[in-house]
C-alpha cells in the first residue's frame, strides 16, 4: 500500500517555479539572481564567467530589388529617387516594394510649381500672366488661323483674340452673353445667348445669330460629331452648322426630371455623351450613332441610355473625351478618369485628386483638369495600376484665391490659358518660370517602422544663373532647413544630424527658387542605419547544489533540492515563458527569456553518509 503523505511533509514534486525557493526565502537566504521567484547563488570564476554580449540585428540577405542597394541590410540603407513622373499621391516612398496595387517608384507625395514629367529631371514650371482682366463671367477656347496658334477669351458681349501679334478685339454682339462658354468649331467660334446661339469666324467678321430660341431661356452650344449640340434646363437638342430653331422640332431628349442640369457633352468614335445631374445625382447618358434610314449622309442619334452613374452626392460638372478611348470626368468631389467602350459604355476609375473640378482639357498624352486655383495634370499614357489610377501633379496655377472655370490652350501648343469668373485670363508665360516651387517625397520607411537614424542626404542638382534648390527634411508635422544648393555647390553627403533619433520614417522637400532661369534635379538619396532596441543575451553561471551557502554563509536548501532548481530551469526553457531576472549582484531588474541552459558537474557524488549532489548551470537569457 503506498503511503500519503500528510501536511507537514515537503511536496513530493514541484508545482511550480515560486514553490521551489519558497523555504529558503524565509530562512533569509541572500541570492545573486532571483528568475521569476526562484534564487541562485553566483558560480562566477575563471572557468565559468558572467558574460554579456549584444544580439545581432542584421542578417545576410540577397538583394534582388529593381535598384542596386536599395535594401541592402549591410552598412547604410538607401532609398534613391531618379525620377518622378509618375505623379503625386504616394504616401510611403518604398521603390523596392512588390505591392502592386500601390507603387511608389517615380513618385512623391505632392508638390506645387514643379514640373515633374520628364523623366529624370525636375524643374520649374511656367509661371501664368494675366492676359483680360474683367468683372464679368469669362471663358476661353484654343484655335488654329492659317497654321498659327492663336486663343480667344469671352466676357461681356466681347470676344477676344490672343495671337502673336497681341491681344485684339475680335467681335462683340449685344445679343451674345458670357454666361455660356464658348466653343470651338473648327472655322468657326459658337456663342451662347438669350435669344439662341451665335457664330463667328475665327478669321474674324460679325457676329451671326445661328440657332433661335425664346428669350431668357439658358442656351449652352457644344460641337460634337460635326453638329452643334445645345443644352438648355434639363433639355438637350441637336443642329446642324446651317442652324435653326431651338425648338420642339430639334429636341432629341427631355430629361425627366425638371430639376435637372445637362453639364457637359463629349464625343465617342460611335456615340455622343451627355452629362448632368439634379439634386445630388449624377449620370451620363449615350446617343449611339445610327445609319440614317432616310438615306442622309450623316448618321442619326439613336434614343439616349444612362452608361454611367455616379456616387451620390458627386455631381459631375464637365466631361471631356480624348483619344477615342478615354473621359475626363470633372466632379464637385474630384477628377476621374474612364475609358470608353462600344456604344458609348463608360467605365470610370476612382477620385485621382480631390477638389471642385468644372473645365477640362486634353494635349497630348495628358488630360487637364481645373480644381481651385491650379490646373492638375494627369498622364493618361503610362497607369499607375490596373484600377484606372493615372499619374498626377499639380501644374500651373494662378493667384490664391481664384477659381479657374474655363481651360484651353494657345493653339496646339503646350501653353495652358484659363478663364477666372470675375477676375480675368492669364496664360503661361514663354519664357519667364514660377519664381518657386516645391516637392514633398513620400514617407521614407525601407520597408520597416524599426526605427532608424538618419545620416545623410545626396542632391544632384544644375543651377544656372541665379537660381538655387533648397532641400529640407520633414518629420511629423516639422521641416527641417538643411541646405542650399547654388553656383555649383556640392548636395552630396549633407548631414541629416540635426533629425531626431531614433525615427521610425522621413521624409525629404526640394524646393526649386528661379524665375529666369529654373534649376534642375536629377536624382535624390537618403541614407539610414538601423537603431532598434537591441536584444542582449546574458550568461549567469548559477550554482545548483543540493545544499551551499549564500555570500554571508548562510546555509540553504536540502536533498534533492538541486534536481528541483535542474528541472524549473528547464521547465522555464521548454515554456519560452516570459521570465523576470532580478540581479541583485548589479543590481538592475528586466524582463527576459531563457535562451539555453547547460549544466556541468564535475565531482562525483558521495557515496557514504549525507549526499551533495551539484553543479553550475550556465544559464542564458536573452532581454527583451
Amino acid at each position: 500500500m503506498a503511503l500519503t503523505p500528510d501536511i507537514t511533509e515537503r511536496l513530493p514534486a514541484l508545482l511550480s517555479a515560486r514553490s521551489v525557493s519558497a523555504d529558503a526565502q524565509a530562512a533569509g537566504v541572500l541570492y545573486d539572481v532571483v528568475l521569476s521567484g526562484v534564487g541562485f547563488v553566483l558560480a562566477v570564476d575563471s572557468t565559468n564567467p558572467y558574460a554579456r554580449e549584444s544580439e545581432p540585428i542584421q542578417k545576410q540577405q540577397i538583394d534582388t530589388s529593381a535598384e542596386a542597394g536599395e535594401q541592402s541590410l549591410s552598412s547604410m540603407w538607401v532609398r534613391s529617387q531618379t525620377s518622378w513622373h509618375l505623379g503625386a499621391g504616394a504616401a510611403f516612398y518604398e521603390p523596392g516594394s512588390r505591392d502592386e496595387a500601390n507603387p511608389s517608384r517615380f513618385r512623391f507625395k505632392d508638390s506645387r510649381g514643379v514640373d515633374v514629367w520628364d523623366q529624370g529631371k525636375l524643374s520649374l514650371l511656367r509661371s501664368m500672366v494675366a492676359a483680360d482682366v474683367t468683372a464679368s463671367t469669362v471663358s476661353v477656347v484654343g484655335a488654329r488661323i492659317s497654321a498659327a496658334d492663336a486663343w480667344f477669351s469671352y466676357y461681356g458681349t466681347s470676344v477676344y483674340r490672343h495671337d502673336s501679334g497681341g491681344t485684339t478685339l475680335h467681335a462683340t454682339s449685344a445679343s451674345t452673353s458670357s454666361d455660356y462658354k464658348i466653343a470651338n468649331a473648327g472655322s468657326v467660334l459658337l456663342l451662347g445667348g438669350t435669344l439662341g446661339v451665335y457664330k463667328v469666324a475665327v478669321t474674324g467678321g460679325a457676329v451671326a445669330s445661328l440657332c433661335t430660341q425664346v428669350a431668357g431661356t439658358p442656351c449652352q452650344p457644344y460641337w460634337a460629331k460635326s453638329r452643334i449640340i445645345t443644352t438648355r434646363a434639363n433639355a438637350i437638342h441637336e443642329h446642324s452648322l446651317t442652324g435653326g430653331a431651338t425648338d420642339s422640332a430639334s429636341e432629341i431628349y427631355a430629361h425627366p426630371d425638371t430639376g435637372w442640369t445637362w453639364t457637359g457633352v463629349a464625343e465617342t468614335p460611335d456615340a455622343i455623351l451627355a452629362a448632368g445631374h439634379s439634386g445630388g445625382k449624377s449620370a451620363i447618358y449615350a446617343f449611339v450613332l445610327a445609319e440614317d434610314s432616310g438615306g442622309g449622309s450623316v448618321p442619326v442619334l439613336g434614343q439616349p441610355f444612362q452608361v454611367a452613374e455616379l456616387p451620390p452626392g458627386e455631381e459631375i460638372l464637365a466631361i471631356r473625351s480624348y483619344l477615342g478611348r478615354y473621359l475626363g470626368i470633372g466632379t464637385s468631389a474630384g477628377v476621374r478618369v474612364g475609358v470608353i467602350g462600344d456604344r458609348g459604355q463608360v467605365q470610370y476609375g476612382p477620385l485621382l485628386v480631390e477638389g471642385s473640378c468644372s473645365a477640362l482639357a486634353a494635349r497630348d498624352s495628358y488630360l487637364y483638369a481645373a480644381s481651385g486655383n491650379s490646373v492638375i495634370r494627369v498622364n493618361l499614357a503610362e497607369a499607375v495600376d490596373g484600377q484606372l489610377r493615372f499619374p498626377y501633379a499639380y501644374d500651373v496655377e494662378v493667384p490664391a484665391g481664384k477659381t479657374i472655370t474655363s481651360l484651353a490652350f494657345d493653339g496646339v501648343s503646350d501653353r495652358v490659358v484659363v478663364g477666372v469668373n470675375g477676375t480675368g485670363t492669364y496664360a503661361a508665360s514663354k519664357t519667364q518660370y514660377v519664381s518657386s516651387g516645391w516637392l514633398e517625397s513620400g514617407e521614407i520607411r525601407y520597408g520597416t517602422t524599426a526605427p532608424k537614424a538618419f545620416r545623410t542626404v545626396d542632391t544632384v542638382t544644375t543651377t544656372p544663373g541665379t537660381s538655387s534648390v533648397s532641400v529640407s527634411a520633414g518629420v511629423d508635422d516639422t521641416t527641417l532647413d538643411l541646405v542650399t544648393l547654388a553656383s555649383g555647390k556640392s548636395g552630396l553627403g549633407v548631414s541629416l544630424g540635426s533629425l531626431p533619433v531614433p525615427l521610425a520614417q522621413a521624409r525629404y522637400r526640394l524646393t526649386l527658387n528661379g524665375g529666369t532661369d529654373t534649376p534642375v534635379v536629377d536624382a535624390v538619396a537618403v541614407k539610414a542605419v538601423p537603431v532598434p532596441k537591441k536584444s542582449r543575451l546574458v550568461q549567469y553561471p548559477l550554482l545548483v547544489v543540493d545544499r551551499g551557502r549564500d555570500p554571508r554563509s548562510v546555509a540553504f536548501g536540502h536533498r534533492g533540492y538541486a534536481s528541483e532548481l535542474l528541472e524549473a530551469l528547464e521547465a522555464l526553457e521548454n515554456s519560452q515563458a516570459i521570465v523576470t531576472v532580478n540581479d541583485r549582484s548589479r543590481p538592475e531588474q528586466y524582463e527576459a527569456v531563457i535562451e539555453r541552459v547547460e549544466f556541468t558537474r564535475v565531482e562525483p557524488t558521495a557515496r557514504s553518509g549525507e549526499q551533495n549532489f551539484g553543479g553550475v548551470a550556465k544559464v542564458t537569457v536573452r532581454t527583451l
